[in-house]
């Protein structure tokens, strides 16, 4: 029988999420200038994120939007980030973020990605998040 808590299935400490120090990272990112656009485009690396591009048109025109999990992110006019919580296709709530209120969310929503995808998508999530950190000036 093996000492290795790693043997037992215990997850290893170095494979765990933090979302917390992914909140702070998202945070800072969101501050910069540009920093939607930069979490946006980085997030949507990460599998199990599904990008929708922006469209302009003659008479209609959509901004990108990006679905973590149950959560819908896209820029505003007003350079916030607007979260939408939705539910079978059905949009149960949405409203404006703060960039601290924006990293928050996205963190938790990375966290659900990462329950239902599992460990494989931990590696993906973590090297966004240190870009994003760099990006930053951290």
């Amino acid at each position: 029988m093996s000492t290795d808590p790693g043997a037992a299935g215990a997850p290893d400490p170095g494979q765990r999420y933090d979302a917390a120090a992914a909140a702070g990272v998202l945070t800072r990112a969101l501050g910069v200038l540009g920093g939607i656009e930069l979490v946006l485009g980085s997030l949507a690396t990460i599998p199990g994120v599904v990008r929708t591009a922006a469209r302009s048109g003659l008479f209609r025109s959509s901004p990108q939007r990006l679905q973590v999990g149950e959560w819908r992110y896209e820029p505003t006019a007003d350079g916030r980030l607007a979260a939408a919580h939705v539910v079978g296709g059905i949009v149960i709530a949405e409203t404006a973020l703060s960039p601290e209120a924006a990293g928050r969310s996205v963190a938790a929503a990375l966290g659900q990605l990462i329950d239902a995808f599992g460990a494989q998508v931990l590696p993906a999530v973590r090297s966004v998040l240190e870009g994003l950190d760099v990006a930053s000036g951290r």
